[in-house]
């Protein structure tokens, strides 16, 4: 008798404890959507902050083919800095002219004045 009471009461109680971890799921999405409002609320004041300040102070944004002229400066300096290195000492030209790759003019010309039997 005791074991059809707990199976009459297992589906109850079970609706129960869902039913309170529901609740609890829900304030704690709430208490996160709080927190949430209150960082958003913070990230404005420091945005409000900082713009009244470059007002104050006369900021201005560049224009922007400056930025693209800049980039594109430091792009060829690094080249000239940095590009004659990588093509004369750079030990992956070596490796390339060792390569097979480097070497298939070598190896055309050995084909082409050898005998099949030779290649094979």
């Amino acid at each position: 008798m005791e074991n059809r009471q707990d199976r009459i009461q297992g589906p109850f109680q079970r609706r129960a404890v869902v039913v309170k971890e529901l609740e609890a799921q829900g304030a704690a999405v709430q208490l996160g959507l709080n927190a949430l409002d209150e960082e958003r609320k913070q990230w404005k004041a420091i945005y409000s902050l900082h713009h009244e300040r470059g007002g104050k102070h006369g900021a201005e944004q560049e224009p922007y083919w400056i930025v693209i002229a800049k980039a594109t400066f430091a792009a060829l300096f690094a080249l000239l800095a940095v590009g004659w290195f990588i093509f004369f000492i750079s030990p992956f030209f070596v490796l390339f002219r060792w390569s097979s790759v480097g070497r298939l003019p070598l190896l055309q010309k050995a084909m082409a004045h050898s005998k099949p039997s030779r290649i094979l």
